[in-house]
């Protein structure tokens, strides 16, 4: 993977090997507020289709996600997005 991926909080690798960060790859511009998929489309190929998911950090994990599905990823993967935790 290239250096200047190593920030993002997820990511995915598609099956040709390449990487998609969600809203920083023009493919990719990440969830709607709803949580879903703006390009998830009747007949559309999503361009995330048949990637491995990965979060990384001390506990990440890496995640297959289903390539029919209406939801994007991201909105479940990292329902925070950038945000800190809460502390309280």
């Amino acid at each position: 993977m290239s250096e200047d991926l190593l920030p993002a909080r997820v990511y995915v690798e598609l099956p040709s090997g390449k990487w998609l960060v969600p809203g920083q790859s023009a493919a990719c511009p990440g969830p709607t507020a709803s949580g879903g998929c703006p390009v998830a489309r009747v007949g559309a190929v999503r361009p995330c289709a048949g990637g491995v998911w990965f979060l990384p950090g001390d506990r990440g994990c890496r995640v297959k996600w289903s390539a029919d599905s209406k939801v994007c990823p991201l909105a479940v993967l990292d329902p925070l997005g950038p945000a800190p935790v809460p502390l309280d």
